[in-house]
């Protein structure tokens, strides 16, 4: 799967479990890689493990909009990158809703009934530190990405519940690999932004010497 379609993910909302049938989610653009996923959990009869499934699904959906939130506030390739990650977070809802469809549509809905992508959304997100640059960007990202890993590290820890704990060991693994990509992307902009940088460095020069 491409950037682009995660992208296209993250700019969605969380319109994308609004009244879809499982059916529906067999078709959607993360369809391909969620394939091996389906069969993984037949679903969870255990109470517990349901209920963390939910947290997970929340966790997801909450970092989703943070993200939006966050990339409709600010332009180039920090934006990229802050949809490009909302899109990551969707597909991990989607895979994690996938795996117990039963779980209600309202755990989609966006947090406290808040306009998406407000300037006030973004601020309480950013805790009042508008992200101007890449390397904040990526900052931002990280601390929350790995906040979230180490919640569920700590619960598999601790947990004795054999499809409790599976449950965890699963989610680090999707939480790992978002982090992977978050730390791959950010490299592949960075760089990008820098040859930017140098090529518009060079036609001023050029147009420097010109007027000169």
């Amino acid at each position: 799967m491409g950037w682009e379609k995660f992208a296209k993910l993250g700019k969605a909302g969380n319109d994308f479990a609004a009244g879809d049938t499982q059916a529906d989610y067999q078709k959607s653009v993360v369809a391909q890689e969620l394939e091996c996923h389906n069969t993984m959990f037949p679903g969870y009869r255990n109470g517990v493990a349901h209920d963390y499934l939910r947290f997970a699904i929340q966790r997801a959906v909450g970092a989703a909009e943070s993200y939006r939130n966050a990339a409709q506030a600010v332009g180039g390739v920090r934006r990229d990158l802050l949809y490009y990650m909302a899109g990551l977070k969707n597909k991990q809802a989607i895979t994690l809703k996938i795996m117990d469809p039963d779980i209600a549509e309202s755990i989609f809905t966006s947090r406290s009934g808040e306009k998406r992508g407000s300037v006030s959304s973004y601020f309480l997100d950013m805790e009042f530190k508008p992200l101007e640059n890449l390397d904040e960007v990526f900052l931002f990202l990280f601390r929350s990405e790995h906040q979230s890993l180490d919640i569920y590290t700590k619960l598999a820890q601790l947990e004795r519940d054999a499809e409790v704990k599976a449950l965890f060991l699963y989610i680090i693994q999707l939480q790992t690999a978002d982090i992977f990509r978050l730390e791959s992307e950010f490299t592949k902009l960075s760089r990008k932004e820098d040859e930017d940088k140098e090529t518009a460095d060079i036609l001023q020069d050029s147009f420097s010497r010109k007027m000169a």
